[in-house]
């Protein structure tokens, strides 16, 4: 633990905050992952309502399946998160997550016939509205964004092309 406190602070005390950035992204995913996981099959109904908003219908036999891989999926590229020489392919999977989600979201929160109450983000534990919802999409996404952008900095100050 004592090192991912000194990783957050650079020798002279000040925060880094691509370290910040990549544990608050990382713990999000974890949570996200495993509050869903904890009532699979509630999940599993918030996916079946946003399939059926997305007109896939036909796919909806499988929202258990497909809720039980979103779960395992966050929670892993939360963990991978952690690991220092991963984090340049996590750099590319971060926002085009985050910009699956900010869509999905978008979809829902402009639905005229109201969408969904409650995105299931976070299972059953934390509610959030279609607006709150966006909001934090966007706003994890921006985060996502930045780190792509400082990996490609930091690669390009190395020599490696990426």
């Amino acid at each position: 633990m004592d090192k991912t406190i000194r990783r957050v602070f650079n020798e002279n005390r000040k925060i880094n905050w691509i370290s910040v950035a990549w544990m608050l992204l990382s713990l999000t995913f974890i949570a996200s992952g495993i509050l869903k996981g904890i009532s699979i099959k509630g999940f599993a109904l918030t996916v079946r309502e946003f399939l059926n908003l997305l007109g896939l219908e036909s796919i909806q036999s499988h929202s258990f399946l497909i809720a039980v891989l979103i779960c395992i999926f966050e929670t892993l590229i939360g963990l991978v998160g952690f690991i220092r020489k991963l984090r340049p392919i996590l750099c590319m999977i971060y926002p085009i997550v985050m910009l699956f989600f900010t869509i999905i979201t978008y979809i829902n929160l402009t639905d005229i016939y109201g969408g969904i109450e409650s995105c299931g983000c976070f299972g059953e534990i934390i509610h959030l509205n279609p607006m709150e919802t966006f909001v934090k999409n966007l706003l994890l996404l921006g985060i996502s964004l930045g780190l792509l952008i400082a990996n490609k900095r930091y690669l390009s100050c190395r020599g490696v092309e990426g």
